[in-house]
């Protein structure tokens, strides 16, 4: 091989870069935008648990009043 096609040859770095960019940086942000989603999911479910159990809190003071009122 010449010394003119060595220096055309891409380096190892070069293909290296090259894959990191084209593989290993989707991949990478894949990965964080699911754990973004999972997280996100994650709340919602924990804001309707919360939700439920403030309905059912009312529910029983409801109940409660009302048994109050049928005494009287």
């Amino acid at each position: 091989m010449t010394s003119i096609e060595q220096s055309l040859k891409p380096s190892r770095s070069i293909i290296k870069d090259t894959l990191f960019q084209q593989y290993i940086k989707p991949w990478a942000k894949q990965i964080k935008d699911g754990n973004k989603q999972w997280l996100a999911n994650m709340d919602q479910e924990e804001e309707a648990h919360e939700s439920e159990k403030e309905r059912e809190e009312e529910g029983d003071d409801e109940h409660e009043e009302l048994e109050d009122e049928e005494d009287d």
